[in-house]
């Protein structure tokens, strides 16, 4: 796997604000407010947070509780020991989805009003990219078999980002 530099997590945001970009464009029934924007959170388990910072346009009335929850759900994946925070996720206990597992320590997490049910999705195309080989984690199997909705509805767009791996 890459070094962390700045210039990988350029590479993310570049990466990020792509997809958001061809959601916007090739999803928009996905969206579920005005802004297309959200926090973004790479979360080392050895050394904690490596990179933390908005992406797009967030809720600016929603944006403490966002943040939160975007470091919050790569915390609680590094302490539960799962690929995916889809496997854990339960709202009535307050576990929130959004984040994956990249390799052995970095996970990447994301959290937006605008479409937070794809966040988790998000960031599996996210690893995609980073890795620059299709995810093979039992668990995203597990979501592709489950269909979730969102997962599959952007799966498609994974064929359009090749352009953005090579920028």
């Amino acid at each position: 796997m890459n070094a962390i530099t700045p210039r990988v997590i350029e590479q993310w945001l570049y990466w990020i604000k792509s997809m958001l970009t061809l959601i916007q464009r090739h999803k928009p029934h996905l969206l579920q407010g005005s802004s297309a924007g959200g926090y973004f959170c790479a979360y080392d388990k050895r050394y904690g947070t490596v990179a933390l910072f908005p992406v797009g346009e967030p809720n600016l009335e929603k944006w403490k509780r966002q943040l939160a929850l975007c470091q919050y759900s790569a915390h609680q994946l590094a302490r539960a020991g799962q690929t995916t925070s889809y496997e854990s996720w339960d709202p009535d206990k307050d576990l929130t989805a959004g984040a994956v597992l990249v390799d052995d320590h970095l996970i990447f997490s994301f959290r937006s009003s605008a479409f937070w049910e794809c966040d988790e999705a998000l960031m599996m195309l996210l690893a995609e990219c980073y890795r620059q080989q299709p995810v093979a984690w039992q668990s995203a199997l597990d979501i592709r078999e489950a269909e979730n909705p969102f997962y599959s509805q952007l799966e498609p767009l994974a064929d359009r980002l090749t352009s953005f791996k090579r920028h």
